[in-house]
């Protein structure tokens, strides 16, 4: 059984709305293609920490741009976030 690709939301407002504010959150404001980029470094992180499809990861942490970062990472490494 092959399941279908899951859409990546934020690569996608990255690329339509790359300067438009993602997160707002600590008095930080971050763009979508800032938070992407953030996302796609943390999935590369994870990739070398050994998380695998299928693995599950929990997440705990405050509200900020690297936490929302960390819920877009875990699913481009094929991860589920808990």
């Amino acid at each position: 059984h092959v399941s279908a690709p899951i859409f990546d939301w934020l690569a996608h407002r990255a690329l339509v709305l790359p300067a438009h504010p993602a997160v707002v959150a600590g008095g930080e404001t971050v763009s979508f293609a800032e938070l992407a980029r953030r996302a796609s470094a943390l999935a590369t992180r994870l990739r070398a920490c050994d998380v695998a499809p299928g693995d599950r990861v929990a997440l705990l942490g405050h509200n900020s741009a690297d936490f929302v970062a960390a819920v877009h990472a875990v699913p481009r490494t094929g991860a589920i976030v808990l």
